[in-house]
């Protein structure tokens, strides 16, 4: 279906709604049309909120923001320069010394 593609995506959708949220409570927007805080304005809110985070997720989005979302951690997992790889602490036996 055409919203699995979009699931891949949730993730930015995740990161990003708050910077949403709070860039409107910054500028004023609850504050400035009170209306919003009717019922025909939560549901005005919501459709807007569905809309924005669909479009978080929509691949043009999720490719500008990879860096900053899916960071490249290739520098947690170097290999050790001499060659040789410590035994990680799970491999150890309880009471060996390091």
């Amino acid at each position: 279906m055409w919203f699995t593609a979009l699931g891949a995506g949730t993730i930015c959708g995740y990161l990003l709604h708050g910077f949403v949220i709070k860039g409107a409570k910054y500028v004023g927007i609850f504050d400035t049309y009170t209306w919003l805080s009717h019922p025909l304005g939560k549901v005005a809110v919501s459709l807007m909120a569905a809309v924005a985070v669909t479009l978080m997720c929509t691949p043009p989005v999720r490719r500008i923001l990879r860096s900053v979302t899916e960071p490249e951690m290739v520098w947690a997992f170097r290999q050790d320069v001499s060659g040789r790889t410590r035994p990680s602490s799970s491999s150890r036996l309880p009471g060996a010394l390091p």
